[in-house]
């Protein structure tokens, strides 16, 4: 899946973006066609995916 460059007025906008991206690739119907194991890690992302980014903690700038 590609995506061009984006600009966004904030960070909480890209991540937002990004955030119904990722559940609009990922929350497709899984195709009963994918082996086990890529039922199992859609369904693992999706999980991941409700309520953010999954524990993510944006770092600190770097100094100097």
């Amino acid at each position: 899946m590609g995506a061009p460059w984006t600009d966004f007025p904030t960070r909480d906008h890209c991540i937002a973006y990004f955030l119904t991206t990722a559940r609009r690739h990922f929350g497709n119907d899984v195709d009963p066609t994918k082996s086990p194991k890529q039922k199992s890690a859609q369904l693992s992302i999706n999980e991941r995916l409700a309520d953010g980014l999954f524990g993510f903690i944006d770092p600190g700038p770097l100094s100097g």
